[in-house]
């Protein structure tokens, strides 16, 4: 038996008997407590072109399993030793794959920081989740990320700064259809000004951990600079409180996209005020940044304010948080910048310097005053007061009022 030529391919490997004219796919390939597994197919040379003959999934630790299909292999093709390209084949394939990637020496020589594909929301290469309710306008804003990171839109209004080049977005999607979104793309078209520029998009059945081979194809051949995983809830394909499944699919399944990431996420049921990401707190300690994304409207209007909160970040500070208001018209949704700090509902998510900033403008109050307004209590009030006194100024009459006014 000739050696074997060994390739990585998407989603798996291939391998090569020339002489023999035998070539062997194993994709998908898991492990559990049973064994590792794999789609396996056998490809047999007739005059010069290769044909499958057999696929199934088969245990690559398991000897019982090669010897099933080495024996229905020789039904169809008797002059093979299947049993030696069955070992060969699992040999290799485990080999390859459990020895992951080669260790590497950091020596923190002439290296520029950690770079961003959409600054400052989105770090590159990394994984991001955007969380919020149900309806708070979370995928036209990631829509609008794609269209930003596709053009790349470079001035654009909303302080999102771009690459200088076109980066391809692929949208797997669990939650809709492809009208929808082409729908939301148009009226974002329309209502921003932006020229003709296309997303690649796939409608997504099979969870992500059981798509990821095919997956990885169109990665690869569309050249995915970014995917956008709508929504995680679905597309984890388990239990959203479980650790390990959370772990698993951002730190092994999203890792082995190698391309940046963005996952829009559910708001957690049981908390009213700090919410957090639905399920375990891993999704939070796995991803690298974290926004969550709150709303305010009013019945009937067709103004949606939005406020983009950083809740997570591992190689930078915490951004200020951001504000847009979408406008929704007839044929077309226009997105601009709003101040967070004169929409009630949106504000107690900002930094309580601002806060008290804001309640100051436009007088004086006592620190019990702040507090009843800005519904917190009077010690957090009173150590950010004298935390940023050169902000801040102490009046002679008690209160409190910002420096610039109490000059």
């Amino acid at each position: 038996m000739s050696k074997p030529r060994l390739e990585v391919i998407a989603g798996g490997y291939k391998a090569t008997w020339h002489d023999e004219g035998i070539m062997a796919t194993a994709e998908r390939i898991k492990s559990d407590g049973r064994g590792t597994h794999a789609d396996i197919g056998i490809f047999y040379r007739y005059e010069q072109e290769y044909s499958i003959i057999h696929q199934a999934i088969m245990t690559l630790t398991s000897t019982n399993s090669r010897g099933t299909v080495a024996k229905r292999l020789a039904k169809q093709v008797a002059e093979v030793d299947w049993d030696n390209i069955l070992d060969a084949l699992c040999i290799l394939v485990l080999h390859e794959d459990r020895q992951g990637e080669p260790v590497e020496e950091l020596w923190g020589h002439d290296i520029s920081p950690p770079d961003y594909l959409l600054y400052p929301l989105i770090p590159l290469h990394q994984p991001t989740i955007i969380f919020g309710d149900g309806g708070v306008g979370k995928s036209y804003f990631v829509l609008l990320l794609a269209l930003c990171m596709a053009l790349p839109w470079k001035d654009n209004p909303l302080r999102i700064k771009t690459k200088d080049d076109t980066t391809p977005v692929l949208f797997l999607d669990w939650e809709t259809d492809k009208p929808t979104l082409e729908w939301r793309i148009k009226c974002l078209r329309d209502g921003l000004g932006l020229p003709e520029i296309s997303i690649f998009y796939r409608r997504c059945i099979q969870s992500l951990p059981e798509d990821l081979a095919e997956i990885q194809k169109v990665v690869i051949e569309k050249k995915i600079g970014c995917v956008i995983v709508d929504s995680i809830g679905i597309a984890c394909g388990g239990d959203l409180n479980a650790p390990d499944v959370a772990s698993r699919f951002i730190q092994r399944h999203l890792r082995q996209l190698n391309v940046t990431s963005i996952c829009v996420g559910h708001t957690s049921k049981d908390q009213l005020r700090d919410k957090t990401i639905f399920g375990s707190a891993f999704w939070k300690n796995a991803a690298r940044s974290v926004w969550e994304v709150r709303k305010q409207q009013e019945v009937g209007e067709n103004m949606l304010q939005i406020g983009l909160y950083h809740r997570k970040a591992n190689d930078s500070q915490l951004h200020s948080p951001l504000g847009f208001s979408l406008l929704f018209e007839d044929k077309a949704v226009c997105i601009k910048p709003t101040d967070l700090r004169a929409i009630p509902e949106l504000s107690s998510g900002l930094p309580m310097k601002e806060r008290i900033a804001e309640g100051l403008r436009h007088r004086s109050m006592t620190t019990q005053n702040l507090a009843e307004e800005l519904e917190t209590t009077e010690g957090s009030i009173r150590a950010c007061l004298n935390r940023h006194k050169e902000l801040f100024i102490r009046l002679n009459n008690g209160e409190w009022g910002l420096r610039e006014h109490g000059n």
